[in-house]
């Protein structure tokens, strides 16, 4: 494995490790049912978000998928450590573009809709941005380069 992916595969274990915690949190809070203690500080209103009608998806909360695609992102990742497969890797990168779609609708949903931003929703939203702005200095900025 070349330098570029080795980098790329440690951004992911590091950028999903924290999305664990992150959406890790949320589900406490949601499966406790204390979405009051999250964060309602600082210009921040989460509660605002996280009851709000877009806070689930399928009657499933919002944190409870995120826990899902850390933990899928995370587990390939490590699994590409090991195997070297072009399948994993092609898989890592379609969760990739799909959190980061996700995202850019819950974020346009935070701006605009609800005009109110979750500290933790911002958080998984910075995480995912950096992971695809890694993938693609990865994939455009290193095309031609060892």
């Amino acid at each position: 494995m070349s330098k570029k992916q080795s980098f790329f595969i440690f951004l992911i274990i590091f950028g999903a490790a924290i999305g664990l915690f992150d959406s890790g949190y949320l589900s406490m809070l949601e499966f406790r049912g204390q979405t009051g203690l999250a964060c309602d500080l600082g210009g921040f209103y989460c509660d605002a978000v996280l009851t709000s009608q877009y806070s689930r998806f399928l009657n499933i909360p919002l944190a409870y998928w995120g826990l899902a695609y850390y933990s899928a992102l995370f587990f390939l990742a490590i699994v590409y450590l090991d195997l070297r497969n072009r399948r994993i890797l092609q898989l890592i990168e379609l969760l990739l573009w799909s959190g980061f779609f996700v995202s850019l609708v819950l974020l346009y949903l935070q701006a605009f809709i609800l005009r109110a931003f979750c500290l933790y929703c911002v958080i998984s939203e910075v995480v995912v941005f950096s992971m695809i702005l890694g993938y693609l200095i990865l994939k455009l900025g290193f095309k031609n380069r060892n």
